[in-house]
């Protein structure tokens, strides 16, 4: 190793300062890599949040509807349907005898 260190040089120092420093590297990308991954699970409780909420939402409105007794208009892409809340069926028919 004569001419490639200017100075004499304990190799020892030198290959613990080298490991020192990958293992230094190591644990900030380990910590890196797992940082993103909490940032990732945070956002899909978030969106997983939204779309329960929005299911709901929509839930509360179709009984909102039914309630009223008159048959409204569902659509989803190309298809359609009217719907009544059954037991509104049921009154009226106990009604007209």
């Amino acid at each position: 190793m004569k001419g490639f260190f200017p100075k004499k040089v304990n190799v020892w120092i030198l290959l613990t300062c080298v490991l020192a420093i990958l293992l230094i590297a190591g644990v900030v990308y380990v910590c890196a890599v797992k940082y993103k991954e909490a940032r990732t699970t945070e956002k899909i409780a978030i969106l997983q949040a939204g779309i329960q909420a929005g299911y709901e939402q929509a839930v509360l409105q179709l009984m909102d509807e039914a309630a009223k007794c008159r048959p409204f208009s569902v659509h989803s892409g190309n298809e359609s349907m009217q719907l009544i809340d059954v037991s509104c069926l049921n009154a009226s028919s106990n009604s007209s005898k």
